[in-house]
């Protein structure tokens, strides 16, 4: 599996557009656009989802996400229920490899996760 990820360069007034794209050893070509890489990347996830495709890599794993503030780059922050990101929260690269098949889950099941992680979080001093 090949990941490519490339943006167009802005112009004063246009935005930046992050282009990824997945390729297969059979061939299998999905690519996906956004004007932030983390809406990018959780499309051609979806799309993947939609083929039947699992990427084994931590951007596709529980507890993992590509926080507002990364949004421009391929990390993410271990979220865990109750405790706000700070300088020792974990961070990976979304590509890393994930070796524990039972934390791929969809897209959908991520976003639930970092919403009920905000939940967790409300109110606690920083």
């Amino acid at each position: 599996m090949v990941f490519k990820i490339f943006s167009l360069d802005a112009s004063p007034g246009i935005y930046d557009i992050f282009f990824i794209e997945y390729t297969n050893g059979q061939g299998m070509i999905v690519q996906n656009s956004s004007d932030r890489l983390s809406n990018a990347f959780y499309g051609l996830s979806r799309k993947l989802e939609g083929a039947n495709v699992k990427m084994l890599i931590k951007g596709c794993s529980l507890g993992y996400y590509m926080i507002p503030r990364l949004q421009y780059s391929i990390k993410a922050v271990e979220l865990k229920l109750g405790k706000r990101v700070d300088a020792q929260t974990t961070t990976v690269c979304i590509f890393d490899a994930e070796f524990d098949v039972n934390k791929i889950v969809k897209v959908s099941d991520i976003e639930n996760y970092y919403k009920e992680w905000i939940e967790s979080i409300k109110g606690m001093s920083y």
